[in-house]
Formats: C-alpha cells, sequence, structure tokens
C-alpha cells in the first residue's frame, strides 16, 4: 500500500511563540519539496500535508499562504490559534489564553483586533483551494475544529469533517 509513497516528517523547531513559527513551517514545507523534487523522488504537484496538535496551526497557515503547494490536506485535532479557539478555550485554560496572547499580542480587542484579522489564518480560509479532511477525537475536538470546518463548508470548499468519538 504504501508503493510510490514518500513520507517527510519535518523535525519541529523549538517554538518562539510569535507570528514567525508557521512562516518557518511553511518555509521548511517549501525547501523539502523543492529538494524532493529536484531528487525526482516526488511529484511537488501530489504533496499532501498532515497537521496534528501543534503544527495545526502551520498547515493550516501553509494553506492559506500558498494554496498551490499541497494537494490534499488533514487537520487532526489540533490548535490553530484562532479567534473561535481563543474564545471557547481561553476563558478556562489560562495556559493557552497566555500563550496565544504571547503569539498575538493580547486577545482580539482594541486595537489589536485588526492584528488578529490580519494574522489568524481563519479570517483568510477564502483562500483555501487543497481538499481538507479534519479529524476530532473528543467532543471539545469537535468545538475546537468547528470553526475551521464550518468556514471551509460555507465557503464551499472540498471539507470533511470525521468523529471519532473513542
Amino acid at each position: 500500500a504504501s508503493a510510490g509513497f514518500v513520507v517527510l516528517q519535518i523535525r519541529k523547531q523549538p517554538d518562539t511563540l510569535s507570528e514567525r513559527d508557521p512562516q518557518i513551517a511553511l518555509d521548511g514545507y517549501r525547501s523539502a519539496i523543492t529538494r524532493l523534487s529536484t531528487l525526482g523522488m516526488i511529484n511537488p504537484h501530489k504533496v499532501g500535508v498532515v497537521g496534528f496538535s501543534w503544527t495545526c496551526w502551520y498547515a493550516v497557515y501553509a494553506l492559506v499562504h500558498d494554496p498551490q503547494l499541497f494537494a490534499a490536506a488533514t487537520i487532526a485535532d489540533g490548535l490553530d490559534n484562532s479567534y473561535m479557539q481563543y474564545k471557547l478555550f481561553a476563558v478556562e485554560y489560562y495556559p493557552l489564553r497566555r500563550q496565544m496572547d504571547r503569539i498575538r499580542g493580547g486577545g482580539p480587542w482594541g486595537p489589536n483586533l485588526q492584528h488578529w484579522v490580519d494574522a489568524a489564518s481563519e479570517f483568510h480560509l477564502d483562500r483555501v483551494q487543497t481538499p481538507v479532511r479534519i479529524e476530532a477525537i473528543n467532543p471539545s475536538s469537535v468545538l475546537q475544529e468547528w470553526g475551521l470546518y464550518a468556514s471551509l463548508k460555507l465557503l464551499h470548499r472540498p471539507v470533511d469533517f470525521i468523529y471519532f468519538p473513542n
């Protein structure tokens, strides 16, 4: 079943907890695709990406900022530092709120609201062209992924939502 597949896992670098993190990952994706294509190991037009947990932020960012880069994507049970996730989880989970406030320079209020709109991928999902499979593994994961799913569905993008309750 794996004939004709190449799997590459990019080493996760220490997070800066800043807006630079997903751009660094995007540069890594581009570099890896270019190198593997140059070596004749892959067709650069048939590359997929999987974001799991923290790396969902990187994958969604890549789908928005380089819409032609991937032929398919899976977003599995992850954080994308979105406005919806902030509103759902930062209220009761202080470490997440502190992390997202550091990344975005504060909450989505007052003068910082425009920064959220400019920086958060969820406000630019109209750029996504890649078919996306979203996976949730428990009820809170459904909430966590719902903003991405609902937005892509409302934008008539190819998206599936898979729920694994156990």
